[in-house]
């Protein structure tokens, strides 16, 4: 479930931050996240929020039902639930492979190239001006409990569809989207500090 959650805060802030051009910049957002299990009568609902580093990383902070936190940099994924321990997993990459930070960077500068490296990437526009992403693991070994997600976004992203490798779907929808400039040394200490 665990791994499942880094993906989803991972697939998250690739898509999240596609518009980002600076370095120094950090996106923040509420997020309402909706999952239907199988085997599950109702679906589980959860609330939040998610700050972006468009250079350094992401944090995914649920608040309800239960506290939990989810932090992704270049090199290490950490989490804490509740009042549990924080747990650190190194991220290691092999020599074709690219870095969270670097996939994200490439959605910011609109670098198909370095996405389409880990994902087949399928853009449509919408008749109301939005764009919905259709986005694939190439690669199952890198992404194993991730099958797709259909992302829909006009200046911000409204709403990803996730779906695991159980068929399980997930859909989070994205609020109070504010974007901020910040120094770098003013990034770096935030992204650190939280």
């Amino acid at each position: 479930m665990r791994r499942l959650l880094y993906g989803m805060a991972f697939l998250t802030g690739v898509l999240f931050l596609g518009h980002f051009a600076c370095a120094a910049e950090r996106l923040s957002a509420e997020f309402t996240q909706t999952k239907t299990l199988s085997g599950f009568s109702k679906p589980l609902e959860s609330r939040g929020t998610v700050v972006i580093y468009s250079d350094l990383g992401l944090i995914w902070q649920q608040l309800t039902p239960f506290e939990s936190k989810i932090k992704i940099s270049e090199n290490a994924v950490s989490s804490r639930a509740s009042d549990g321990p924080q747990e650190v997993v190194p991220i290691s990459f092999g020599v074709d492979s690219y870095s969270i930070p670097q996939l994200i960077q490439a959605v910011f500068a609109g670098n198909d190239t370095i996405l389409q490296t880990q994902f087949h990437v399928k853009k449509e526009m919408l008749s109301d001006g939005k764009t919905r992403l259709t986005i694939v693991p190439k690669n199952k070994e890198g992404f194993p409990l991730f099958l797709s997600a259909n992302v829909l976004k006009a200046a911000n992203v409204e709403r990803v569809e996730f779906t695991d490798a159980a068929h399980n779907k997930t859909t989070i929808l994205f609020t109070n989207t504010r974007h901020t400039h910040l120094e770098q040394s003013e990034a770096n200490r935030e992204f650190q500090d939280r």
